[in-house]
């Protein structure tokens, strides 16, 4: 399904992933955590099988090429890679997790055992295996010794984690790795002290994150992805309504809250106007689950957050708790298509100094220009900053296509809120 060359050489240009040649097709994807397909289908009072078949036809329809699952068990993989076998879906699995010390006990014996298990159950399709899920830097000593007994054992596999901003030069180029991604979640509750809650710090703390994120991985020989946000959380009680809409109630923290479909889409077209080779939603599926909704309210010093009233707090994932398409997820899947029609146009290109053509563009637009080596086709990402307001960009005298949607604009093109465009210049006849 899916072919791979071996890691190419670090080029001296700011490239877009310096392993991109691994994979023709560009991996879009979600994530998926194990117990949650297990306690959904439960909600939903449907076998497991079942429940997932649903949900990976949902995410083919919307054009997720690549599945990220963690805390699965080798006797559940089996199912999980024939499912994604049907849907044409790439998986990207646990192995097992790195950072339980349990493992390392009696000379490593204990993660060997668990290493055997996942390798006898794997299919030939999965081609990396997650070490970690967020690891802290106690962890980096013993996944180090992970990843030498995984190496020893399926030499084939890549291997691959997440990293929490934080973390991002404790970990890559710390611990042997051939993919990352990194998670800077940046939509937080409103006046929220624990992150940022502006449309202007969220989109900084985004965007200099993964900045510095792209260039540790290109440092050290790493293909980066991006980890977008497309969950909520809260702390406290709150109840989930009818058609899925999870709602926040009086005395609860609205910790991270779900991004409107313009910021859905701005985290996407930044992500690859930034250099990410994969681009992997958090979370397919929400992470809070009903029956903890009737926890106490939290004991905190910054009290005057705190819900006040009921509030919305979205579908808090792409797929709601009965097993729907969420509007943020539809939009994706209008996404995903036009990406994966010029698949191969954002692997293993190269980032130009300057911009391709002379556009103008506000204040709110971002761009940035590449080309692909071997026949110098040029493009440019441009993303709308505005989350509320469309944009409207000057062309000149040139004409242009737009790849995603195929269509072709003369004088001026308007980027919706949060939006963005994948440019190439027509030749006028």
């Amino acid at each position: 399904m899916f072919k791979y060359l071996k890691a190419i050489m670090l080029s001296s240009f700011v490239c877009l992933g310096a392993l991109a040649a691994r994979c023709e097709e560009m991996p879009l994807g979600v994530y998926m955590s194990w117990e949650l397909a297990h306690a959904y289908a439960a909600e939903n009072q449907v076998s497991l099988s079942d429940f997932l078949d649903n949900s990976l036809r949902l995410c083919h329809d919307r054009g997720v090429n690549t599945l990220w699952v963690t805390n699965i068990d080798a006797a559940d993989l089996p199912m999980l890679q024939e499912l994604c076998r049907r849907y044409e879906i790439r998986l990207v699995a646990n192995a097992c997790e790195g950072k339980e010390p349990g493992y390392y006990a009696d000379d490593a014996a204990p993660l060997r055992f668990r290493i055997d298990q996942m390798r006898a159950a794997a299919a030939p399709e999965l081609d990396y295996w997650i070490l970690s899920d967020e690891p802290e830097a106690g962890d980096v000593a013993h996944l180090n010794t992970y990843a030498e007994l995984l190496r020893q054992a399926d030499p084939e596999r890549w291997h691959a984690l997440v990293v929490i901003p934080k973390m991002i030069h404790a970990v890559i180029g710390q611990v042997p790795l051939d993919m990352a991604a990194v998670d800077p979640y940046p939509f937080f509750g409103p006046n929220d002290p624990n992150g940022p809650h502006t449309p202007e710090s969220s989109r900084q703390y985004f965007r200099e994150t993964t900045e510095n994120f792209i260039a540790a991985c290109a440092a050290n020989n790493v293909e980066p992805w991006l980890m977008p946000q497309s969950f909520a959380e809260l702390w406290g009680p709150y109840r989930y309504e009818k058609d899925g809409m999870l709602t926040a109630l009086p005395g609860s923290y609205l910790h991270w809250i779900t991004p409107t479909v313009a910021q859905t889409r701005w985290q996407l077209f930044e992500s690859l106007r930034q250099g990410a080779q994969g681009v992997i939603f958090f979370q397919l599926l929400p992470t809070m689950l009903p029956e903890r909704g009737t926890l106490p309210m939290p004991d905190v010093a910054w009290r005057e957050v705190l819900v006040q009233e009921e509030t919305p707090a979205g579908f808090a994932a792409l797929m709601t708790l009965y097993g729907k398409s969420t509007p943020q997820f539809d939009e994706l899947g209008r996404l995903f298509a036009g990406l994966q029609k010029h698949a191969s146009l954002l692997r293993g290109v190269q980032r130009l100094a300057a911009a391709a053509w002379p556009l103008t563009c506000p204040a709110s637009v971002q761009q940035a220009s590449f080309t692909q080596p071997g026949d110098n086709r040029k493009f440019m990402i441009l993303v709308n900053d505005d989350f509320a307001k469309p944009a409207q960009i000057q062309l000149g005298d040139g004409t242009f296509q737009e790849l995603l949607t195929e269509k072709q604009y003369r004088d001026t093109l308007e980027l919706a809120p949060g939006d963005g465009a994948i440019l190439v210049a027509i030749e006028d006849k």
